[in-house]
């Protein structure tokens, strides 16, 4: 994967001239980066374009389908029609501010190529004569806000691009196509959506959100060495097990090739968690499992923490959790946990003490928590004699 400095990067981003590349572009929570770039890295011929907070923009083949450019880790993947470095007037009225919008929208993109575009991606065939619904979804933030208030733009803005394609009807409701503009004061960036969020997880709410569980996921791909994504294969038939389960939001990601089981004590979580299709869901308790010595070979799980958890049943608890996963996780199997940033110690001093040793840790954030993907491998083998 080819990659540019970011104050080298072109400016402004459009699609390329030529008909053999595409560029695209996908939105990211905050400390999913090493991810999602992990996921690009394993794409052909994957350059990337730009790197800014919350949006990775990049180059890719067009002979790439739909299904290859899904990204677990990532929020969205979009079609990219502009980016650029932000040069309207914050403090120029808001009708001159609209028409200097008007003008990028109407000028700088070929909107007949990223309709063309998204139609090939989304594995549709339709006549280029048959309109697709589409809607504008405008988010405006900081000093631009006060410009470009999206209830009051959005309308003049799709009479506008409605008159210069005959590829798009807008509506208001149920439109097949999402076209995003993301108003800063940094930036204007324009995309076409290609996926929503929810990718990993086909769209289901299974809990702790589908892009966190398939990061966490990933990490069972690292290195204990080099601490790299993808170097490490997962033996297809392994058993993976979320010991605290919950609504299934782990089971649900990983592989179909490894034996998954979730156990919860909350029969309630339980039943929700059977939802996910080829996964074992069983009713038990995290701190006193089913599972004789060594029996599993890699352990994810959320761990309980946050304003809803109680913070003396949770330093309690997880010594607990830690120390059964510690007796069925097999020797040199990882143990993947989500945990706060705030109790880091405890996770550590507690894993230490047991002989989980401490590979790697991913930083990320959760809505306004702060928590840390902490990633863990058995370095004793336990004595059955």
């Amino acid at each position: 994967m080819d990659s540019d400095n970011e104050s080298e990067s072109k400016s402004p981003l459009t699609q390329p001239d030529t008909g053999d590349l595409m560029s695209l572009y996908c939105t990211l929570g905050r400390g999913m980066h090493p991810f999602v770039l992990a996921e690009l890295a394993q794409m052909n011929d994957v350059r990337i374009l730009k790197r800014i907070e919350g949006s990775i923009f990049f180059s890719v083949p067009s002979t790439l389908g739909h299904k290859e450019l899904i990204l677990k880790t990532a929020e969205r993947t979009l079609v990219m029609a502009y980016h650029d470095k932000q040069t309207i007037d914050p403090d120029i009225p808001a009708p001159a501010g609209i028409l200097q919008l008007q003008k990028i929208l109407t000028e700088k993109i070929d909107w007949d190529k990223i309709f063309e575009i998204w139609i090939i991606l989304k594995g549709s065939n339709p006549k280029m004569t048959e309109k697709v619904t589409a809607r504008l979804n405008i988010k405006s933030t900081g000093k631009m806000r006060k410009i470009f208030k999206p209830e009051r733009i959005a309308s003049c803005l799709c009479r506008r691009l409605k008159r210069m394609t005959k590829s798009m009807d807008f509506v208001t409701r149920g439109a097949e196509m999402s076209i995003d503009l993301k108003i800063t004061d940094s930036f204007l960036t324009v995309g076409v959506a290609l996926t929503s969020t929810s990718q990993a997880s086909g769209g289901k709410d299974y809990g702790l959100r589908s892009t966190t569980a398939s990061a966490m996921a990933m990490c069972l791909t690292i290195n204990s060495e080099s601490a790299e994504f993808f170097k490490d294969n997962i033996v297809k038939g392994s058993i993976v097990l979320d010991p605290m389960c919950g609504k299934g939001s782990i089971p649900s990601v990983l592989s179909s090739e490894v034996v998954r089981i979730g156990t919860d004590c909350d029969p309630a979580q339980v039943n929700i968690a059977k939802r996910v299709p080829g996964a074992l869901l069983l009713l038990a308790d995290g701190a006193n499992l089913p599972f004789k010595p060594e029996f599993i070979d890699h352990i994810v799980c959320d761990l309980p923490f946050g304003l809803k958890f109680n913070k003396d049943n949770v330093t309690t608890l997880v010594p607990s959790v830690l120390k059964e996963t510690f007796r069925v996780l097999k020797y040199q199997g990882k143990a993947i946990f989500l945990f706060s940033k705030s109790e880091r110690d405890l996770i550590t001093e507690c894993a230490q003490s047991i002989g989980l040793n401490l590979i790697t840790t991913f930083e990320v954030m959760l809505g306004v928590l702060q928590a840390v993907i902490y990633v863990f491998k058995k370095s004793i083998k336990i004595d059955q004699d």
